[in-house]
């Protein structure tokens, strides 16, 4: 009885402490020395000084192998009080930016071959250079920003920003606040709607597609037409 106890004890909270992980959450003080922009392959979001902000259900962008180039733009650094910029991309999908997974003052993000293609959490970080040189700073709890969004690896050197595969397709309007169309295809045979975790929503053979049901934030369609397959990442906003 003891072994079945202490078995059912482990198995519950190993089961938790799977289900429990998350990102550290940072409690900047942005006051003084904030992001105001972050400019990387489809994802262009202005920003005031809000501390911490979690854009990665709602903005993502598909880089793809090789350099990508990036832009964070800040509003309180200076000659006097400069700053220091972190990009972090958790590419192992641990729940934990790691010194090696940082970018330091970074103009372009190098995707290398060996990454394997799908979703992963950045997390851009901005704080004073006197307080940070030389320590990245993934959970800042002092002066500055942090903002998280999602990136999404493809296995090609080029891509249409709008599509994860294929040149055929049409959706409109994209971004959407519910009804999404599909042109540009024929034989259609059905079209399967995706969450952002990889979820299976719902199945349609309608060229239009409703997300009036799910809340707002990134959504994938695969199309079936003829003997071709094909995804879209579409915004519900």
């Amino acid at each position: 009885m003891k072994k079945v106890l202490i078995t059912c004890v482990f198995i519950f909270f190993g089961s938790f402490f799977l289900f429990a992980q998350s990102y550290c959450i940072p409690i900047p003080d942005s006051a003084n020395l904030y992001i105001s922009n972050v400019h990387i392959g489809s994802i262009n979001v202005n920003s005031l000084n809000e501390g911490y902000s979690d854009y990665s259900n709602t903005d993502s962008t598909v880089l793809n192998y090789g350099l990508n180039p990036i832009n964070i733009t800040v509003v309180g650094a200076s000659l006097s009080t400069p700053d220091d910029r972190y990009v972090y991309i958790d590419w192992n999908n641990d729940f934990v930016f790691d010194v090696s997974e940082s970018f330091y003052m970074a103009s372009s993000i190098n995707v290398d071959t060996s990454v394997v293609p799908g979703f992963y959490r950045m997390r851009v970080s901005v704080g004073l250079h006197d307080t940070h040189h030389g320590a990245p700073f993934p959970c800042l709890t002092d002066t500055g920003e942090v903002e998280d969004y999602t990136l999404i690896i493809n296995n090609t050197t080029a891509i249409d920003q709008n599509k994860l595969m294929g040149n055929n397709i049409l959706i409109y309007p994209n971004p959407s606040k519910d009804l999404f169309t599909i042109g540009g295809i024929k034989n259609l045979i059905k079209i399967e709607v995706y969450s952002l975790s990889g979820m299976l929503l719902q199945t349609t053979k309608s060229t239009t597609v409703s997300l009036n049901n799910y809340a707002k934030g990134i959504y994938f369609f695969k199309v079936y037409y003829g003997e071709v397959i094909e995804e879209l990442r579409v915004v519900k906003d």
